[in-house]
């Protein structure tokens, strides 16, 4: 069964229990245990109802929802068309008939309760009974009674607790209701005080509302108060016009979730269309456009006020960039402000430099004024904090506005600008790291537009002039500095240049010293070189030569005797071997003294031999994988002469068990080294390396140099030292 609302008509008959037969009398007479006397208890006569509907109208007798007028008897004198469907009911032919009839046995004496309670109540009566119309499932609803229009009837109307919806379709038009209800927009139906009687299942997706929910509800309990109020009386006018009146209106309602939505409606009025008999509502959620509407129009609001703020602050920073500091600016800087924002007049305030008060810059009159010497000759007082209108800018550190400016009291040129129709004035300060630079006053005829720059806009233009005071005074003491830079720079220089000669003089004198001495140490070398060659040649060629003829004369005398069987002959050759020993180390300290022969492969061959002849003290490997040809005798035997005077520290300080000389060519160019498994280069007494700073490592580093070569020296792991010479390629 449908959801259903009866109400009952009121009828010009007395209201009273003892006027109630049929069925009602003997169950009241139960109920009070008598005989269903009459009782001449009257009820006042409650409020009327003007949107009752009317047994003459045709719009009752087609509306959506069932209604009945019952006499005082309880009987049906009257019902509409949708009452006939929902009860049961053929035609006419359920006139007469007690209501009782529709409802269930067991809850007859609920009903007389009901009644005898609505006699005396001035309030609405609410009893739950359970329905039983002619040939229909029976259905539980709430009976509710509202004080009647007259004091001879009820006015009743059924709530069903369980069902469909309120309007009873007929069952031809089932195509039509369901292109309605799956329609995206909610259509509803209604009275025209807010009552809906009927509304289509997408209330459920645009506010979350369960359609059943609806039936009886009034629709302007979810709209907020105001917009309440107006809407009431728009639907009240709509009701008043012709058929077919259309109204549309866009307000906001409740969603179920308690969040707001905005929907547009377009009301219909169609109480007088047979079928309808209300007011048509259809509306949809139009929140997401109206917020996208209103995002759009604060978007424009903001873009606008954005565009005239980049134009002051363009033409500000304009101005202050084609000015020097702030007293040359003031002027420009006031015009504009004027001519961006209406201004008349305006002053410029600057902080003293004992930061005590403001000083007065530059006052500005826009020459529409008249007279024109009239504000800037007010020449106002400085001003200190908390005094005028600076002096409030100065200690609240904002924007500061002055609606009504007088004639007679206040600073000089309040009085001027007041004089000269000037009524409001506004100032803002110049911040500099959150202290008060400076004060701008701006004077107009009229209050601001609502869309003007906010106070926030002119604290950045203040920021703005103030960090321009603060490069201002900046490049100042730059340029004070530079100067003074200056000035020490040119006596710098001065004393630079004077101690430039005499390290000049004293450079050039070094230099000659270090070529002599470069010089000598090449010469001592050379000498060195030679004269060890000449010892080495004459001990080739005169003591070796000597000894071996001494030798062979020792061996033939030894032959000699060896035939006459002297006993001398062992001693003479002992001797012998004695002299071909001496011989042997007389050319190996000739070789040593003059190693390295004029040909390419001299140098290689020179150090096999120095590997050779230190193999006889300890164990010596000389490496070479590859033959390397050194052409240039000088690098050759400075190469050999590195190599020997590691090997012979190696000897006396390392202790090692075994030293390796390696010589080797590569991308870096050609790389001699000696390395042994000592126990590294000895410390001195004072811990230090001393014997890195001998002379014999002196020597190499100095051969190293004079041809070019990197001489390193350095402990291996885990233990012996290693010397490397790396000649780059020539």
């Amino acid at each position: 069964m449908g959801n259903v609302a009866l109400r009952m008509k009121s009828v010009s008959e007395p209201r009273s229990l003892s006027t109630l037969s049929g069925e009602f009398e003997p169950l009241v007479a139960r109920k009070r245990g008598g005989s269903g006397r009459k009782t001449s208890k009257s009820v006042a006569p409650p409020h009327r109802d003007p949107h009752a509907p009317k047994s003459d109208d045709l719009v009752y007798e087609m509306a959506p929802l069932a209604y009945l007028n019952l006499d005082a008897r309880g009987r049906i004198i009257d019902f509409n068309m949708a009452a006939s469907r929902i009860l049961g009911l053929a035609g006419k032919s359920g006139k007469g008939r007690p209501l009782s009839d529709f409802i269930h046995p067991r809850d007859h004496h609920l009903l007389v309760n009901h009644v005898e309670r609505s006699r005396a109540s001035r309030k609405p009566v609410v009893t739950r009974l359970e329905f039983r119309p002619q040939g229909g499932p029976g259905a539980t609803m709430e009976l509710t009674t509202n004080p009647a229009s007259e004091a001879s009837c009820f006015r009743t109307r059924l709530v069903p607790i369980s069902g469909h919806n309120p309007v009873a379709w007929p069952a031809d038009d089932a195509k039509f209701r369901a292109l309605v209800e799956n329609s995206s927009e909610v259509i509803c139906i209604g009275a025209p005080d807010g009552t809906v009687f009927y509304t289509t299942p997408s209330v459920k997706r645009v506010l979350g509302y369960e359609p059943a929910s609806w039936f009886g509800r009034n629709a302007f309990e979810i709209m907020p108060p105001d917009q309440a109020t107006l809407a009431r009386l728009a639907v009240r006018q709509l009701a008043e016009r012709p058929t077919g009146t259309v109204l549309r209106l866009t307000t906001q309602v409740r969603h179920a979730n308690g969040s707001w939505k905005w929907v547009e409606a377009v009301l219909t009025n169609l109480i007088n269309q047979p079928a309808i008999g209300g007011i048509v509502c259809n509306y949809r959620d139009v929140t997401d456009s109206r917020q996208a509407e209103q995002s759009l129009r604060a978007s424009e609001q903001r873009y606008r006020l954005l565009t005239e703020s980049l134009a002051l602050q363009y033409a500000v920073v304009q101005t202050l960039a084609a000015s020097a500091g702030i007293v040359q600016a003031a002027p420009s800087l006031l015009s504009v402000f004027c001519a961006q924002l209406g201004c008349e007049a305006g002053a410029l305030w600057s902080r003293s430099e004992d930061r005590s008060r403001l000083d007065l810059v530059h006052l500005h009159q826009q020459p529409i004024l008249a007279p024109a010497d009239l504000f800037a000759a007010s020449e106002p007082a400085p001003v200190k904090t908390g005094h005028d209108l600076a002096g409030l800018v100065w200690e609240s550190r904002q924007p500061v506005s002055f609606p009504q400016l007088s004639a007679r009291r206040g600073p000089s040129h309040h009085r001027a600008a007041a004089k000269l129709g000037l009524r409001r004035a506004f100032a803002f300060p110049i911040m500099r790291a959150r202290e008060v630079e400076g004060v701008v006053e701006l004077f107009s005829r009229n209050p601001p537009e609502p869309e003007r720059p906010q106070p926030d806009f002119f604290s950045s233009i203040g920021i703005q002039i103030g960090l321009f005071i603060e490069r201002t005074q900046a490049l100042e003491r730059l340029r004070q500095s530079e100067e003074a830079l200056i000035q020490v720079n040119n006596a710098l220089e001065r004393r630079v240049s004077a101690r430039t000669a005499e390290l000049h003089t004293a450079n050039h004198e070094l230099s000659a010293e270090i070529s002599e001495r470069t010089r000598l140490e090449r010469e001592i070398i050379r000498i060195s070189e030679y004269e060890q060659r000449r010892i080495g040649q004459d001990l080739h060629d005169g003591v070796c030569q000597e000894l071996a003829a001494i030798a062979f004369m020792t061996r033939a005398l030894a032959n000699r005797l060896d035939k006459n069987s002297s006993e001398e002959t062992d001693t003479i050759h002992r001797v012998a071997r004695l002299l071909n020993d001496s011989i042997s180390k007389a050319r190996d300290i000739a070789r040593g003294l003059h190693p390295v022969e004029m040909h390419a492969d001299g140098l290689m061959v020179a150090l096999q031999d120095l590997g050779r002849r230190t193999h006889e003290s300890i164990p010596c490997v000389c490496q070479c994988d590859e033959p390397i040809l050194v052409r240039e005798s000088d690098t050759a035997l400075n190469l050999y002469r590195i190599a020997q005077e590691a090997v012979n520290n190696a000897l006396k300080y390392s202790r090692a068990s075994r030293i390796t000389i390696s010589l080797r060519r590569d991308d870096k160019g050609l790389r001699l080294s000696i390395s042994d498994d000592g126990r590294g280069i000895p410390i001195g007494p004072a811990g230090r390396r001393g014997a890195r700073n001998g002379m014999g490592l002196h020597i190499m580093r100095y051969r190293a140099r004079s041809m070019g070569a990197t001489l390193r020296i350095h402990d291996r792991r885990p233990r012996g030292t290693e010397v490397v010479c790396l000649l780059p390629p020539q």
